[in-house]
């Protein structure tokens, strides 16, 4: 599939979770492209939720029970990992941004995660979707991705997204 993005994942990073409390790891090395420059990340354990700085300024949220988030995950040149959260559509609040709840819920929006625009000097190289059950809550940075209360989709991409990631 071809892209017009000119910061890209060009093979799949095995996302999984990581050791560490909070934290992801990519169990395969995968090489990425930033301005037609191509890099390559090792396999690497226990990588920190580390939100991307952008304008206007985003804080993490975390996730209530019974919701859904979805966070992109990318990488620069230097080969730091941030993410960015999702947002199901323009609409949401700050305060529930991106995420999604039941169809009996008053903020129930039916849609699906789209991948973010393309960031300046920073490849998308894939996205983790977190379901939380009732009994629980999810924060980044501080919650397992292994933890009991919640329901984890790793999505790994090369070259192009393809479909949305669904609700």
């Amino acid at each position: 599939m071809l892209t017009k993005r000119d910061n890209l994942s060009l093979g799949s990073a095995g996302l999984a979770v990581g050791t560490g409390a909070g934290t992801f790891k990519t169990v395969t090395p995968f090489a990425y492209m930033i301005a037609g420059r191509s890099y390559e990340k090792a396999a690497t354990d226990n990588i920190a939720m580390t939100m991307r700085v952008k304008s206007p300024a985003e804080v993490p949220v975390a996730v209530p029970a019974s919701k859904t988030q979805v966070y992109f995950l990318m990488i620069d040149a230097a080969g730091a990992v941030t993410y960015t959260q999702a947002r199901t559509s323009v609409a949401d609040s700050g305060a529930v941004r991106g995420m999604a709840g039941s169809s009996t819920a008053a903020n129930y929006q039916a849609s699906a995660y789209e991948w973010p625009l393309e960031e300046p000097n920073a490849a998308i190289f894939g996205a983790i979707k977190v379901a939380t059950n009732a009994s629980g809550a999810f924060t980044p940075g501080t919650t397992s991705f292994g933890a009991a209360n919640q329901t984890v989709t790793y999505y790994n991409v090369a070259g192009d997204y393809g479909v949305p990631i669904p609700v």
